[in-house]
């Protein structure tokens, strides 16, 4: 049986990078049956309104020729919602534009400060 090409691109902070959170969709997506790549744009403490900013960012979604491009907002604290919204607004709109399908990763709330 003829494996399934999987292309996904992961773009976050250090909640994408610390547990590698590519590698572990990896490898369950080669377990599932799949031929699974990942790439990784992650830098600590960032907003997604850095990335949506970041030359890097936009030539990947374009070029990569992805399925998926997961969004990792930061967290604790959660920045301004409307700085989030445009951002992934903005993400979006490159995502839709390359033919891939974007992916919202939602971090944990703490539980000693869930209003964070």
């Amino acid at each position: 049986m003829k494996k399934k090409d999987l292309n996904i691109l992961f773009i976050g902070n250090s909640h994408t990078y610390f547990n590698d959170m590519p590698l572990m969709v990896k490898r369950r997506a080669d377990d599932g049956g799949f031929n699974c790549r990942v790439t990784m744009l992650a830098h600590p403490n960032w907003f997604l309104s850095q990335h949506a900013e970041e030359p890097e960012a936009r030539f990947n979604i374009l070029y990569g020729k992805y399925d998926y491009v997961v969004l990792q907002e930061h967290a604790h604290p959660f920045g301004p919602e409307e700085e989030f919204l445009d951002a992934a607004i903005t993400l979006n709109k490159m995502i839709r534009e390359a033919g891939s399908t974007p992916i919202i990763y939602e971090c944990w709330a703490k539980e000693d400060e869930p209003e964070l």
